[in-house]
């Protein structure tokens, strides 16, 4: 419903499935492949990117936003 609201308020929205997660369950988690996922979104989306993450999410987006300085135009934790 988040990324539908944003698409009609004129928003680039994506919401990356993680290893182990949504269609990528059959996946096994890690935390680069998480990150890997992070990244790829962001490219998808012009390389710089407001990025959203709760609980564990949120951990991987802190994690990513480390990794690739500039790349976070905003955390939303």
């Amino acid at each position: 419903a988040q990324v539908e609201a944003l698409e009609r308020a004129g928003r680039r929205a994506v919401a990356p499935d993680l290893p182990g997660h949504g269609r990528r369950l059959g996946e096994t988690f890690t935390v680069e492949g998480a990150l890997a996922a992070i990244d790829d979104a962001v490219d998808e989306v012009g390389g710089r990117a407001v990025v959203v993450g709760t609980s564990l999410g949120g951990y991987l987006a802190t994690a990513w936003a480390v990794r690739r300085p500039g790349g976070a135009a905003a955390l939303l934790l």
